[in-house]
């Protein structure tokens, strides 16, 4: 969270985003934490500063407010010369078109050559975590081995 202050005092003329992953906490939790004033203020160089959730971004925005005394206009933080836009950007999957792609006949193909290719082995598919923010609903109880 400090690179964007490291960054901006590199080097001149970067266009610096900065997206968050994971839950901003509020102003209540979020002051108790050491170099919380310090991570802020480098969070404000960045040009462009993202979170998943609009709650995220009021929590980042009160922080803002209450910690440096900077407002904000429509998400829009100016301090100094620098302008950071602070916005929400919703991230995930299309959960069906991911759920229904084994149905798919050349999704089928793939499927029998690794299964062919790793005959008598327990085949475990994995993709990277999805958001605990996102609620996917289960529609089936589909296993493959």
């Amino acid at each position: 969270m400090l690179l964007p202050k490291i960054l901006r005092e590199a080097m001149s003329g970067l266009v610096i985003g900065f997206f968050l992953h994971i839950p901003f906490p509020s102003y209540d939790i979020y002051r108790l934490m050491p170099w919380a004033s310090e991570i802020t203020e480098a969070l404000l160089c960045a040009d462009l500063v993202g979170f998943h959730t609009y709650d995220y971004v009021q929590n980042f925005l009160a922080v803002v407010r209450r910690s440096l005394g900077l407002d904000n206009n429509l998400g829009v933080i100016v301090q100094d010369k620098l302008v950071c836009h602070v916005d929400v950007f919703p991230i995930g999957i299309d959960f069906n078109r991911f759920h229904l792609a084994i149905e798919h006949p050349g999704t089928q193909v793939e499927i029998a050559k690794i299964k062919k290719r790793h005959d008598g082995q327990k085949i475990i598919f994995a993709v990277s975590r999805l958001d605990y923010t996102k609620v996917c609903p289960i529609t089936s109880d589909r296993t493959t081995s």
